[in-house]
C-alpha cells in the first residue's frame, strides 16, 4: 500500500512539473474544455468562447414586462483576460495537502471554472433593456387627504418602486456566471420605496387644515376676482412631501377645473401676427399668444393663502405658444413689391361687389416658401352668407347670372401679378370666351369647386397677397424679397377648328445668377357665345 501511495505521489509530482504554467487538466469554461492549455492557447480559446457568447439570447424579466435581446446588444460579455487568470490559478484555493487528490480526480472528472462576466453600462443603457428602469419605477404616494363635505381626513400612502440599470447589470452578471451556456434568463425585482410620511402625519395635517376652512379665500385669476368657500376648497387639497414634514398642496387638475367653473372664461384669445401694407410699407401687427386659466405653478399659493391674514391667492394665467408670432413674420423676408397688376371695371355694377368682397377675404394672405396657395381652398364656397351677390358668369360657353359673378376679374388680376412675379402657376383655367378688358391669352376664371387658381411660392421668401381697389379698378400687389421676375416674351395663335388656341410664352429671370427659363400658358377661345370648340 505504501508503495502504491508513493507511486501516486510521484506521478502527481511528475505531472505537476510537466504542466508548468499550463492550465490544470480537465477544466471547463462555458462548456468548453480548456484543461492543460498553455497561457497563449488558453487566451486564444477563451477569445473564441467570448466571440461565440455574443449571440447568446438574453431575456430580462421584470414586473413591467420582459425584454428579449442578445448578450452583445445588452453589453454582456465574457472577460477573457480575467477568466484566463481564474483558470490558470484554479488550484490556488486547494490546500497543498489535498492537491494530489484533486489531480487524481481530474483524471476522470471535469471541473467547472466560473467565467468572469462584465456589462458595459453605456451599451446596456442604449439597448432595449435601457427602457426597463422607467417602466418599473414609480415614486411612492404620500398619505393624502380626502374631503367629506368641508372636512378633511387622511388616506393611506402607497409604496413606490425603483429599478436601476446597475441592478439589472448585477443580475445579468450573476445569472451569466451561474449559467454560462445556452439562453440566459435574468429576473430582476425593483426595490420597494415606502412613503416618507405616515398616515398619522397626514391626519395631523388634516386636523390643522380643517381649522382654516371655515372662511372663504379670494382668488385673483387674471382680471377676475372670485371667492372660494371651504367646501369647494377642501376638494382641491392634497399633500406633498416637504423636507421636514408633510405639507399641504393643491391638486392642479381639480383646482383648474374648479376655478374654470367659478371664474368662467378668463384670458384672451390668440392673436396671430398679421402682415399689412400701410403707406406702401409692409408692417407687422398683432402677434400675441392666447392666455388661459391657469398656471399650475401658481396653485400652491392657494394652500399658502389659508395661513395668511389676507387669505388672497394670485393665480397666474398661462400664455400658450404662438406659431405665427412677430418672429415668424420677420423671418419671411416680405418687404418689397415683386409683382403687381391692375384691371378696370365700370362703376356701379353688382359684379363689382363680388370683386371687392373676394379681395377683402384674400387681403393679407401669406404664401409661405415652398407652399401652394389655392383661391378655392382659401375662400371656400362664394355664397350669399359670405357677402357675394348675383353677377354675370360664363357656363358652358354662355353668359348667365350666378352668385359670385365677376370674381374672375380678381382671378385674372391675381394671375397676372403672379405671372410678372415669376411664381409657378400650376393650376389655372382661362375663359372660353375672350373678354376684352383682360389681357389676351393671359387671364383666369374661377368656379367653385372645380375651377381653381393655384400659385406656388418657388422662392425662399414669403409672399404677401395685398389687393387694393377703387370704384373702378382692382389691383393685386404681391410683396416679398426680389428673387425672380417674369415677362411675356412671345405669343402664338393658331386655329383649332372654329376656335382659336393661344400660347403665351413667359421668360423668367432669376436675379441671383441671371439664369433664364421659359414656360407657357394656353387658352382656347370660342368665336362667340354658344359656339363650342
Amino acid at each position: 500500500m505504501v508503495a502504491l501511495v508513493a507511486v501516486w505521489l510521484a506521478a502527481f509530482g511528475v505531472a505537476t512539473a510537466l504542466a508548468g504554467d499550463d492550465a490544470p487538466r480537465n477544466l471547463v469554461v462555458a462548456g468548453v474544455n480548456v484543461g492543460g492549455l498553455s497561457p497563449a492557447d488558453l487566451d486564444a480559446r477563451l477569445d473564441q468562447v467570448a466571440a461565440g457568447y455574443e449571440t447568446t439570447p438574453v431575456d430580462v424579466v421584470t414586473p413591467a414586462g420582459t425584454v428579449t435581446t442578445d448578450a452583445s446588444t445588452a453589453g454582456l460579455s465574457l472577460n477573457a483576460a480575467a477568466t484566463a487568470a481564474s483558470t490558470l490559478n484554479a488550484d490556488d484555493d486547494i490546500p497543498a495537502v489535498l492537491r494530489p487528490f484533486a489531480w487524481l480526480r481530474s483524471l476522470v472528472f471535469e471541473r467547472e471554472v466560473t467565467p468572469t462576466m462584465t456589462v458595459d453600462a453605456e451599451t446596456l443603457a442604449a439597448s432595449p433593456v435601457g427602457e426597463l428602469p422607467a417602466k418599473n419605477s414609480e415614486p411612492p404616494v404620500e398619505p393624502g387627504l380626502v374631503a367629506d363635505g368641508a372636512a378633511l381626513s387622511a388616506t393611506e400612502g402607497e409604496d413606490g418602486t425603483d429599478l436601476t440599470l446597475e441592478q439589472v447589470a448585477v443580475a445579468m452578471v450573476a445569472a451569466a456566471e451561474s449559467q454560462p451556456t445556452g439562453p440566459l434568463r435574468v429576473t430582476v425585482e425593483p426595490s420597494v420605496i415606502p412613503p416618507t410620511y405616515t398616515l398619522a402625519d397626514a391626519q395631523e395635517l388634516a386636523n390643522e387644515t380643517n381649522a382654516k376652512l371655515s372662511e372663504p379665500i379670494t382668488l385673483q385669476v387674471g382680471p377676475v376676482s372670485v371667492q372660494v368657500d371651504g367646501l369647494t376648497l377642501a376638494g382641491w387639497l392634497t399633500t406633498a412631501a416637504g423636507p421636514d414634514r408633510l405639507e399641504l398642496a393643491v391638486d392642479p387638475f381639480r383646482a383648474g377645473e374648479g376655478i374654470g367653473a367659478i371664474a368662467g372664461e378668463v384670458g384672451n384669445p390668440e392673436e396671430p401676427a398679421r402682415l399689412v401694407v400701410e403707406n406702401g410699407a409692409v408692417t407687422t401687427v398683432g402677434g400675441r399668444g392666447a392666455t388661459r386659466c391657469c398656471d399650475p405653478a401658481s396653485f400652491q399659493r392657494i394652500a399658502l393663502a389659508l395661513s395668511t391674514p389676507e387669505r388672497v391667492a394670485l393665480v397666474d394665467l398661462v400664455e400658450e405658444p404662438l406659431v405665427r408670432g412677430p418672429e415668424w413674420a420677420a423671418a419671411l423676408g416680405i418687404t418689397t413689391p415683386v409683382g403687381s397688376f391692375t384691371t378696370q371695371f365700370p362703376a356701379g355694377q353688382s359684379r363689382n361687389t363680388n370683386i371687392i368682397r373676394i379681395a377683402e377675404i384674400l387681403q393679407g394672405t401669406v404664401i409661405e416658401p415652398g407652399t401652394t396657395f389655392s383661391v378655392n381652398g382659401t375662400t371656400g364656397p362664394r355664397d350669399v352668407p359670405q357677402g357675394f351677390v348675383e353677377g354675370g358668369i360664363i357656363v358652358n360657353g354662355k353668359v348667365v347670372s350666378g352668385v359670385g359673378g365677376g370674381i374672375s376679374q380678381f382671378a385674372t388680376t391675381l394671375f397676372n401679378a403672379a405671372f410678372f412675379a415669376g411664381l409657378d402657376i400650376p393650376d389655372y383655367t382661362m375663359h372660353s370666351l375672350y373678354i376684352s378688358r383682360y389681357p389676351y391669352g393671359r387671364e383666369a376664371t374661377l368656379y367653385y369647386p372645380s375651377v381653381d387658381l393655384k400659385i406656388t411660392n418657388n422662392t425662399p421668401y414669403g409672399i404677401l397677397v395685398w389687393p387694393t381697389w377703387t370704384d373702378e379698378s382692382i389691383t393685386v400687389t404681391l410683396y416679398s424679397t426680389p428673387w425672380v421676375v417674369g415677362e411675356e416674351t412671345g405669343q402664338v395663335t393658331e386655329p383649332a377648328g372654329v376656335c382659336t388656341r393661344v400660347i403665351t410664352q413667359r421668360t423668367r429671370t432669376w436675379l441671383e445668377d441671371n439664369r433664364k427659363e421659359n414656360d407657357y400658358f394656353r387658352a382656347l377661345y370660342q368665336p362667340e357665345e354658344g359656339v363650342r370648340c
